[in-house]
């Protein structure tokens, strides 16, 4: 079973990659009325899990997507980040 991962894609096509790109975009921009209910309701998310933070510590952000999330974040240092998706940075 283990043996399958981490698994292999294949590369979408560039037409295809242009397209997931712009909608990935306009998800994290909250472009529609309910894009933007997604982005009230993650930031509502964010506060909750920066809360159970009760001092500040070292940090590693696994899947750290656009950095949206670090104004609701104590400061801590190290802040480290891993974000393989490219096109968010």
């Amino acid at each position: 079973m283990f043996s399958q991962f981490p698994k292999q894609r294949a590369p979408l096509p560039p037409e295809y990659a242009a397209i997931y790109l712009q909608h990935y975009r306009n998800s994290r921009e909250g472009k529609s009325q309910i894009l933007s209910l997604a982005q009230r309701m993650e930031r509502w998310m964010h506060r909750k899990v920066a809360a159970d933070a009760a001092s500040p510590k070292a940090t590693l952000e696994i899947g750290a997507g656009n950095l949206n999330q670090l104004p609701y974040e104590p400061d801590s240092h190290p802040y480290d980040i891993i974000e393989p998706f490219r096109q968010l940075f």
